[in-house]
């Protein structure tokens, strides 16, 4: 089971996926020195002889007289297509390590006829050779021997030379001629020798567990007596662990596990990397993580710093600050020293010199680290290598001390206080440290350095911006009956950033333009792309923005009178694994732990329209993942935003049926739709008279929302069903309508039902915050977003509730969290407004820095009015150009601005007068109605 350091960290991030929709898949196969893989079909073609192995192979050699031999092989059983009736492996500790294995495997069907007429043994001939003792076939009471007509072939196969890493490993393919249902093959071999670069130090492992019926199993350890080598059975299930039994003869130690008939395991799909569902038993001679930094530190040790680094050096000699001189020379050793793995011998964990690697121009992942670290260290920079083990996230520190658990070598880089973990071998890096993905976030790891002494853990980013992705599509629709225009934006930062800086550089514009055609093309098949995708890059903060646009004909789905719609958030779909049962051993996996998928979709309808329903907020939690949809239909905008966000990266076995069902939800969210009708023109509110004033319209909506949560409330109580949201959302509405008591015993009730709901905390929130305690809203919205709730609306309406509590500096920062990349260009004119009067309000002061169009737009004006760019004619000139609904609501939120704007002039009277005209408005449901109902209490 040894690892070498050659491969390179490749990164499977979404962007990637988004990009090139490869179909990526792969079979992790754990590999021992006594473990074989299947050798598939010989081809045609017979490859060339490789001499030099075939001289490290021998046939009929004698099994050693240490081995305590099985002569009576364990009767087979036919209750699984593959018997394993011996499982047996020696490892022989001295000068030369030697692993003896002898297996005997019973073919029961013809399926399994591959398993037990093909078997190969792997080896390194530059330091390794083969004996193979016993080839023979079991056949009812005969015994056939096998190893003079058997087919030997010396492969160098080198499956990953594709991906630039040549090991020099050589497969011994056995192919055994006549073998037939009900056979058993029984081999014996012994591999000598060991990898010089671990020196006299021993260390291997052996698989214990098995996915076939295993009759015998032993596992035998003899080494030298002052040998200090530990074992320790690895494995998730501890409750019954094999037991070792210790023995001392001639000056030797031997430990031996011994057992027949294990049990079966259920190997399952979907878990992650690092749960180790078979036990394997491990030995090593490392006594301590010490102990394998000291041998590592060797092997990384440069004791001069080559001349030819000064020319390496030179671009990042003229940065001016430390961070900056880091950035330039990893971006030198990431471009201009190429990926190539050449780990022949001892090479493959000792990297080579610094000067061999800046001559050939090419490094594998160890070789690029070194290289990195001298330069560095040039810089007068903090730099260590460090091992990585890329599959193991958690436990590490649960095994024994030893080389082969590490996979990968990168660089730590400490930098005016702060620490960075650096991977030389990533491509399309660029910026500022701190904008820089990190790939390897929670790997455990070593650093190379002298005295350290124990394992970490490589730290995520702290910075969500940096894990987030977002997708937003607005929609323009000029009539309802004709194409609509679909601007697409999609946004990507850190680490898929990198990965799609990389993909880019690879394909045309050509390719990507008919990558994204294809794309869209699967929800729309008649859309038309209207211009070539336009990719912005901003490398110094590492954000890469693609914007497409679509011409589509029929988007909408029209019959009766009603136009529907549906969405489909491609960003969220297809990130989780779906095992088939629920009803497993191990944790599912969670791929792309950490991330942030965001979605958001905005229609604008014809002015014709006017949408007038209460904004809906739903979530759901679980261990794995949290998923937030926030719907709106105001005016002629329908406005959907999703929110997933990856909690961990896997869910433990016992919650997978919740997981299932909650993904079953998820699922129908990501699949949803709206429905528009023709009550929603402007003048056609179904049983409302179109002559009432708006405010009354306003007031007959909330009445109206009132009585059908109150039926559903009913319906529920008959039924069983909860009612948690119906009641928030008459919860809502009774605040709205000033109905405080009726309002605080719906949601109470509700937050009964759900007290860790974070959807149901965030009602109770602006239930609050319309009554205005703005203690109590500041609370549960805070609460709600402990338990996952994270969207931009929340964020500004605690920020308002901060705002009121006098808490500036807080609400400051929610009015930034407000104007997320998933924010809509109006909605982030107003959280900067917002910002602006907190910023006042402490005496600070505030640049929003408005682009020049949006001060002639509304509400763009509104913040130039509060930054003295307009005056306070001129907004509400803009804001009056609104129509409708619109206009009255514009108006609120133009006659609580100008509230703001005379308090902070001292002006009290006419703040007054204008926070009076907003309340007179009855847009009731409106944040700017309740703010202006506030200020006129304070100001009373």
């Amino acid at each position: 089971m040894s690892v070498v350091f050659p491969n390179r960290m490749t990164v499977l991030s979404r962007s990637l996926v988004v990009l090139f929709l490869f179909a990526l898949s792969g079979l992790a196969a754990a590999a021992s020195s006594e473990t074989p893989s299947v050798l598939g079909a010989p081809t045609q073609q017979a490859p060339a002889r490789d001499k030099f192995a075939e001289n490290a192979f021998a046939k009929d050699v004698p099994i050693p007289d240490w081995v305590d031999k099985i002569t009576a092989i364990p009767s087979g059983k036919d209750t699984s297509p593959l018997t394993m009736r011996l499982s047996d492996v020696y490892f022989y500790v001295d000068q030369q390590t030697t692993v003896f294995t002898h297996r005997a495997m019973q073919a029961n069907e013809a399926s399994a006829l591959a398993r037990i007429g093909q078997y190969e043994i792997s080896f390194q001939p530059d330091y390794q050779h083969v004996q193979l003792h016993m080839l023979r076939v079991h056949r009812g009471g005969q015994i056939l021997d096998k190893q003079n007509e058997a087919d030997i072939r010396f492969l160098r196969r080198e499956p990953e030379l594709d991906s630039g890493i040549y090991g020099g490993s050589v497969t011994a393919a056995i192919v055994i001629n006549d073998v037939r249902a009900g056979d058993t093959l029984e081999i014996a071999y012994s591999i000598i020798g060991k990898n010089p670069v671990f020196g006299n130090r021993f260390f291997d492992a052996a698989f214990w567990d098995n996915v076939f019926p295993t009759l015998k199993r032993r596992i035998t350890l003899n080494a030298p007596e002052d040998r200090h080598i530990q074992y320790r059975v690895i494995g998730a299930d501890q409750k019954n662990p094999p037991q070792a039994k210790e023995s001392h003869a001639n000056g030797r130690r031997i430990v031996r596990f011994e057992a027949n008939d294990l049990p079966v395991i259920d190997y399952e799909a979907f878990m992650p990397k690092d749960y180790q569902a078979l036990r394997w038993v491990q030995f090593s001679e490392f006594e301590s993580w010490k102990d394998v930094n000291q041998w590592a530190d060797a092997l990384f040790t440069v004791n001069t710093a080559p001349a030819s680094l000064d020319e390496a050096l030179a671009l990042a000699r003229k940065e001016s600050t430390p961070s900056a001189k880091v950035a330039k020379a990893l971006e030198f050793v990431q471009n201009n020293i190429r990926y190539l793995s050449v780990s022949l011998g001892e090479n493959s964990h000792k990297p080579y010199p610094p000067e061999q690697v800046l001559a050939r121009r090419y490094g594998d992942c160890k070789d690029k680290s070194l290289l990195l670290v001298t330069m560095l260290r040039q810089l007068g920079i903090d730099a260590s290598p460090v091992l990585v083990a890329t599959s193991y996230k958690k436990d590490l520190e649960q095994m024994l001390p030893s080389p082969q658990l590490f996979d990968h070598a990168i660089v730590r880089a400490v930098v005016e206080g702060k620490t960075y973990f650096l991977d030389a071998t990533r491509l399309g890096q660029t910026g500022e440290l701190e904008r820089m993905g990190q790939a390897l976030a929670y790997s455990q790891a070593l650093v190379v350095t002298p005295g350290a002494d124990r394992l970490i853990s490589i730290a995520a980013t702290d910075n969500d911006d940096l894990i987030t992705n977002t997708r937003t599509e607005h929609v323009t629709v000029k009539k309802m009956d004709e194409p609509v225009v679909m601007s697409v934006k999609l946004q990507y930062a850190g680490v898929d950033a990198e990965a799609m800086r990389e993909g880019v550089a690879q394909h045309s514009a050509a390719q990507l333009r008919k990558f994204y055609e294809g794309n869209i093309s699967k929800r729309y098949p008649d859309a038309v792309m209207l211009d070539d995708p336009k990719i912005t890059d901003e490398r110094n903060s590492n954000r890469i923005t693609v914007d497409l646009q679509f011409r589509i004909r029929d988007y909408f789905q029209a019959s009766a009178g009603k136009w529907g719609l549906r969405y489909e958030p491609n960003n969220l779909r297809g990130l989780f694994y779906l095992p088939n049962n629920s009803n497993r051993n191990s944790p599912v996996a969670v791929p792309g732990f950490p991330s942030i998928n965001r979605y958001q979709l905005e229609v604008e309808l014809p002015d014709e329209f006017d949408g007038r329903y209460t904004p809906s907020h739903s979530t759901m939690q679980n261990t794995g993942f949290a998923l937030s949809e926030s719907l709106s239909f105001t005016g002629k905008l329908i406005k959907v935003t999703l929110e997933l966000k990856m909690l961990a990266d896997r869910v433990p076995a016992a919650q997978t049926a919740a997981f299932l069902t909650d993904l079953n939800k998820a699922s129908a969210i990501m699949q949803a739709g709206a429905t528009i009708k023709q009550s929603d023109l402007k003048n056609s509110n179904a049983n409302i008279p179109s002559d009432l004033p708006f405010k009354q319209v306003v007031v007959e909506r909330l009445e109206k929302i009132v009585k059908n949560t109150g039926q559903q409330i009913a319906d529920a109580k008959l039924t069983g069903r909860d009612s948690s949201a119906a009641q928030c959302e008459r919860a809502r509405a009774e605040a709205y309508l000033g109905r405080n008591a009726e309002a605080a015993a719906d949601i109470q009730n509700a937050v009964s039902r759900q007290p860790n709901a974070p959807e149901i905390l965030r009602c109770r929130a602006e239930v609050a915050l319309a009554g205005g305690d703005f203690k109590a809203s500041e609370q549960d919205f805070s609460r709600a977003m402990t338990l996952g709730l994270s969207d931009d609306g929340a964020f500004l309406k605690r920020g308002i509730a901060n705002f009121y509590l006098g808490k500036q500096d807080a609400a400051i920062n929610d009015f930034a969290k407000a104007a997320g990349p998933a924010t809509s260009a109006n909605d982030k004119v107003r959280a900067a407004i917002w910002s602006t009067l907190a910023s006042q309000r402490a005496g600070k002061r505030f640049s929003a820095g408005l682009a020049a169009d949006a001060a002639d737009d509304w509400p763009g004006t509104a913040l130039a009015m509060l930054s003295d760019q307009k005056t306070p004619e001129a907004m509400l000139r803009i804001a009056h150009k609104e129509s409708g609904g619109d206009l009255e609501t514009a108006l609120a939120e133009a006659y609580f601005y100008l509230g703001q704007h005379y308090l902070l002039a001292g002006d009290k009277l006419k703040a007054r007068l204008y926070f009076q005209h907003s309340v007179d408005k009855g847009v009731l449901y409106s944040p700017y109605h309740l703010a202006a109902r506030h200020e006129l209490a304070r100001l009373k």
